[in-house]
């Protein structure tokens, strides 16, 4: 897909949603005033509930982790916006941008023993251009009232088995949540492409490329194994105060079955773009960037990891967050 079909495919399904979102709550008015103003409500109170929920992780210092932020001040002023607010370690292997007002930078713990410094570097002009496209307002907007509208499809298959104004809303409301949510998927893969693009021009396709499925990879086999890796500590009531280092040491056997499912999922997430995905399938993405030229120099070929300061003592402390979400502390 070229970046004039992505941009087409970006613009495009943000302006369907917009109508359709405004054609959602004009029918709703018509229907009935007092449905309309209960909806707004409802999508209004889960926007802010959201809007201002806490995120799980560590906030980073300037102070003490001058090396990370070194490196994303770097990267913003080579991409051309301004610092990021904040930094924030998070328990899972993601990586990516977030916050309207405060924007923030969320780093995946599990990821960052698995790349290095360069890879970082890559794969921060890929969130970073996200920002400069005003992904991180218009994205979050747009998977923000996806959300709000899913809980008022919820209301609504509640409130059908007590009344007929239930009924009533649930059906049309459940239809136009699919519509809805595919088109904001769409949105979300074609600003990926987007941002892969924005990416290569600065490191270079290969460059990117190869970073991209480092971390891929890293994140994926966290998804995988860590679930196997704390069910068996859980069983034992033998829970490691380092989590990820268990998970790290930890040789995970899998039965016959969940391999070849493990394996399918691989290949459908390499090869396969789905209508529900917010990605696009890797295969899909490596391709996009493949041949583009840049100019960057990079960064160093340590660990990313070694860039945090305490990195055990947050390993620590992030496992607590997580064993505390599985409601096992």
């Amino acid at each position: 897909m070229s970046t004039y079909q992505t941009q087409f495919v970006s613009d495009g399904s943000l302006l369907i949603a917009i109508i359709l979102l405004l054609g959602f709550f004009y029918l709703v008015y018509t229907l009935w005033d007092i449905l309309f103003y209960i909806a707004v409500l409802i999508l209004a109170t889960s926007i802010v509930r959201r809007f201002f929920a806490k995120v799980n992780g560590i906030p980073l210092s300037k102070g003490a982790d001058r090396m990370v932020f070194g490196l994303t001040d770097r990267v913003a002023s080579e991409i051309g916006i301004s610092r990021i607010n904040e930094i924030i370690l998070t328990p899972d292997s993601g990586i990516g941008v977030g916050g309207v007002l405060n924007r923030r930078l969320l780093l995946g713990i599990a990821t960052l023993n698995e790349i290095d410094e360069d890879d970082l570097y890559n794969i921060l002009f890929h969130e970073f251009a996200h920002i400069k496209g005003a992904d991180n307002i218009i994205g979050t907007m747009m998977m923000g009232l996806d959300v709000a509208i899913r809980d008022l499809v919820q209301l609504a298959a509640y409130s059908m088995f007590i009344s007929v104004l239930g009924l009533v809303m649930y059906l049309p409301t459940l239809l136009f949540y699919y519509i809805y949510t595919l088109i904001t998927l769409a949105h979300s893969r074609a600003r990926e492409y987007q941002a892969d693009h924005v990416a290569a021009t600065f490191v270079g396709g290969e460059r990117f490329g190869a970073s991209l499925e480092k971390y891929v990879k890293a994140s994926e086999e966290f998804g995988y194994k860590i679930n196997a890796v704390l069910n068996f500590h859980a069983q034992r009531r033998m829970l490691p105060d380092n989590l990820y280092a268990a998970y790290r040491a930890a040789s995970v056997q899998f039965s016959q079955d969940s391999q070849e499912r493990m394996s399918q999922y691989r290949r459908m997430t390499r090869q396969v773009t789905s209508p529900f995905s917010t990605h696009p399938a890797l295969e899909s993405r490596l391709k996009q960037v493949s041949g583009i030229k840049g100019t960057a120099k990079g960064a160093g070929s340590g660990k990313a990891a070694n860039m945090i300061s305490d990195m055990q003592a947050r390993e620590k402390e992030l496992t607590k967050i997580i064993y505390k979400n599985n409601r096992l502390i």
